[in-house]
């Protein structure tokens, strides 16, 4: 149960991540304040939950 609500904790904040990044991009290309600080934001907010994603279930295989 509890390994439910993690993933589903987890997914929601790389789709939160992954839209921040989105938009970033396109405030880049438009040339509006802050494009750049809300690309790297939700890319290093993608690639840091996705470590710790990875982490967690590399450690179920073991486990298994």
């Amino acid at each position: 149960m509890e390994n439910n609500k993690t993933t589903k904790r987890m997914s929601t904040i790389l789709y939160i991540c992954l839209i921040t990044f989105s938009i970033g991009s396109i405030f880049q290309i438009q040339h509006y304040p802050y494009g750049k600080l809300l690309t790297i934001v939700g890319l290093s907010g993608y690639v840091g939950i996705s470590i710790i994603e990875l982490d967690r279930l590399r450690k179920l295989v073991q486990n298994k």
